[in-house]
């Protein structure tokens, strides 16, 4: 029994964060290119729940709807794919690898690279890196290319392997159509059959 409350919870947690997506998405269009930046950092900020992963695990926007909760690059990831959707090129953006002063937690945002505004999980505002006293940036990266920020001259195999890892779910990313899980959640739910593929 407690299986299926938790079930229950989990699958109630994965409509309502679809369906105020979908809302939020609707209301998005009707603003200028700075405010969607703005706003859609907010929406994934104030409507999803940071998480430590034990296991390190990069969702796309559709798993990260559904589980209504997710760490820094799983904020990153859904706010590119909610942004491609509404248009933005891929080209326009880079993700930021970072350690936060401090605690020397590793961190990922993604950057809007023409206004430099970064979109990440610790803050609303849309601050450039350079600006951002909290972060020491390591690397930025897109799908098919990287460049270190730091002073290091190359990175090591472990840290190329790891890159790649990001590249190729970057690349998912760009290439997979947002909503198939929510709208498979949400055809489940009122007992219609989805045949989409």
């Amino acid at each position: 029994m407690k299986y299926i409350g938790f079930f229950l919870l989990t699958l109630w947690s994965a409509l309502s964060s679809a369906q105020s997506w979908d809302g939020f998405i609707a209301r998005l269009g009707k603003e200028s290119p700075s405010s969607q930046l703005q706003l859609t950092n907010h929406f994934f900020n104030q409507n999803l729940r940071y998480t430590e992963e034990r296991v390190d695990r990069w969702l796309l926007l559709d798993d990260f709807l559904a589980a209504g909760k997710g760490d820094c690059e799983d904020f990153a990831i859904g706010k590119y794919q909610t942004l491609l959707f509404k248009g933005f090129r891929a080209e326009e953006f880079s993700f930021i690898y970072a350690v936060q002063r401090g605690s020397g937690q590793a961190h990922i945002a993604l950057q809007h690279n023409p206004s430099q505004s970064l979109l990440d999980s610790i803050t609303d505002e849309l601050t450039p890196l350079e600006e951002r006293n909290d972060l020491q940036p390591i690397l930025a990266f897109t799908a098919n290319e990287f460049q270190l920020l730091n002073n290091k001259k190359k990175l090591t195999l472990p840290e190329r392997n790891l890159l790649s890892q990001w590249q190729r779910i970057i690349y998912r990313a760009e290439n997979t159509r947002p909503y198939r899980l929510k709208r498979g959640i949400a055809l489940v739910a009122s007992g219609v059959k989805n045949n989409d593929h």
